[in-house]
């Protein structure tokens, strides 16, 4: 049998088999949380339900709502260092680099107003925390609470 499984971004991938659902899952591309299909049907499952379970426990892990938490995970090409980082940081690092937009716009350099607002430093959250590369890739993870 063939499979599709939704990335990151809901979009569907593959056909692929289930053999390579299972090595996707090993090395982290995909989760117990992935949605997948088997090729020729019309009902989008967890991964973790196409994998070994079945009966009672997923019944009630699908009726109980859980708590889920969606964040980036960026994955340094140059160092391999992980972080992770979430909506509030992205609003933030936008926010501060909107404010020093705004304040160079405000008037003219010489505005005393202008000079009381302080200048913010964005966060590159795609930058390495750990070597300073920007040479990383990004996925969204979902995590269930």
């Amino acid at each position: 049998m063939n499979y599709y499984y939704a990335d990151a971004a809901n979009r569907p991938v593959g056909p692929v088999p289930f053999t390579e659902l299972q090595r996707l899952k090993s090395v982290g591309t995909i989760h117990d949380q992935t949605w997948v299909i088997e090729e020729g049907t019309a009902e989008w499952k967890p991964l973790r339900n196409l994998l070994g379970g079945s009966g009672a426990s997923d019944e009630l892990a699908q009726a109980t709502p859980a708590t889920r938490i969606q964040e980036t995970k960026s994955t340094c090409q140059a160092c391999g260092h992980v972080w992770f980082y979430g909506k509030q940081e992205v609003l933030t690092s936008r926010n501060d680099a909107l404010l020093n937009v705004s304040k160079a716009l405000m008037c003219c350099s010489g505005c005393i107003p202008a000079l009381l607002i302080p200048t913010k430093t964005p966060i590159d959250l795609n930058k390495c925390p750990k070597c300073g590369s920007k040479a990383s890739r990004q996925e969204q993870v979902v995590h269930d609470l």
